[in-house]
């Protein structure tokens, strides 16, 4: 039984994109089928977040091989969403020595680099590897050692799992990801990641 499920952050509003980010197109697909599609990729158990547009979704999703669960916080920001997601884990999944969190606005990252983080976790050491960008900034996706779980579960603002990559940096083993990690905060990211995920 594979004990590290995957948790995908996809309940916000996207305010800023003007437009629901995970129905925005990619490719053939829509870019939650893409993050799905390439999460699946890695063989662990995946968990969708869901929030705002949840019923926009669903129907898109709800014959793959994902649980889905929604957040009925979502508006008080990200950490409310790890929260949901955690708690959902830790209960479907009782186990479980990790989780992988990642977001839905991040689909440069390639399968490679999430299995390139399991491979690095060594299970009870209160590891987080955390992915590491081109100019040395840390997040996610960060796998969390199961000693997180509690501190997950308590979040409930809008900084998400970075404030415990913070507070435990002593802890933290980076996985280089380099330009993978670009984030989609508005049209004209989401046109300049388009650019580059066709060369």
């Amino acid at each position: 039984m594979n004990e590290i499920p995957i948790i995908l952050l996809a309940a916000g509003e996207s305010k800023r994109m003007g437009e629901p980010k995970q129905l925005l197109t990619w490719g053939n697909k829509t870019l939650i089928e893409h993050q799905i599609h390439t999460l699946i990729e890695t063989g662990n158990p995946l968990i969708v977040v869901l929030g705002s547009h949840s019923d926009k979704i669903i129907p898109i999703i709800q014959k793959k091989q994902v649980s889905i669960v929604i957040n009925e916080r979502w508006r008080n920001g990200m950490g409310s969403s790890v929260s949901t997601g955690v708690s959902f884990a830790w209960e479907k999944y009782p186990q479980a020595e990790g989780v992988l969190i990642v977001l839905i606005d991040q689909p440069l990252v390639l399968s490679s680099h999430y299995r390139n983080l399991k491979a690095a976790f060594i299970p009870g050491k209160k590891q987080i590897l955390a992915s590491r960008a081109k100019d040395r900034w840390l997040g996610v996706p960060a796998l969390f050692d199961a000693f997180y779980f509690d501190e997950l579960i308590e979040l409930d603002g809008d900084e998400g799992a970075r404030g415990i990559i913070k507070k435990y940096d002593s802890q933290v083993i980076p996985i280089d990801a380099d330009e993978q990690l670009e984030d989609m905060d508005n049209q004209e990211s989401y046109f300049q990641m388009q650019r580059r995920s066709s060369n």
